[in-house]
């Protein structure tokens, strides 16, 4: 929903993003572009600019890879229009806009097979997941967030939710749903950021 409460967001397996005026309840505007599920959407707190991405779920046998557009789109939501797109290399799983509006954080799944696709039934498959955080204003990926670890599944952001400070960002992640990740993040001097 916009900062003013005048206009709703949706979006779905129609691969379309909706803009509803809460007055009227009718469609005020249809922003089309997606090839995929739009499965995220978030709102910049002053209501003039939304993000959206997502996958569309692909069955290969006992499980599930996403299919993606490999992207983020900004809509104008003023002008009910595309701004610009992101580039992003998975499916997006969530989105949040920072505090202040000038930040957005993206997280990623990216579920493959070993060079084989489709997956036989009861394959497995790697899960790679990150988090990017774009200065989205400027097109300009500013971090990227991954977990590396050879001791452990290569976990997959599900949900990211900014501190009201901006400061820090909580990532929930799979396959450690009962762990929430809380992440410090400074400005450098240099205008980028560090965790």
């Amino acid at each position: 929903m916009t900062a003013d409460g005048k206009t709703l967001l949706t979006a779905g397996a129609d691969r379309t993003v909706k803009l509803w005026n809460l007055s009227t309840g009718k469609v005020r505007h249809t922003l089309e572009g997606h090839s995929v599920h739009i499965t995220s959407l978030a709102v910049t707190p002053d209501g003039h600019v939304a993000a959206s991405g997502g996958g569309t779920p692909v069955p290969t046998g006992m499980t599930k890879l996403l299919a993606s557009d490999r992207e983020v789109r900004l809509w104008d939501l003023t002008e009910s229009k595309l701004r610009t797109r992101l580039p992003m290399p998975a499916a997006v799983t969530d989105l949040a806009f920072s505090p202040d509006g000038t930040l957005l954080a993206v997280a990623l799944q990216d579920t493959y097979a070993e060079g084989k696709k489709p997956l036989p039934p009861g394959e497995i498959i790697s899960r790679r997941g990150e988090v990017q955080i774009w200065d989205w204003a400027g097109a300009r990926l500013v971090h990227r967030i991954r977990d590396e670890s050879d001791h452990r599944p290569l976990v997959v952001p599900t949900r990211i939710a900014w501190a009201p400070s901006g400061q820090s960002l909580a990532i929930a992640a799979y396959p450690y749903p009962d762990v929430l990740t809380r992440l410090r993040l400074r400005p450098t001097r240099h205008g980028k950021i560090a965790a």
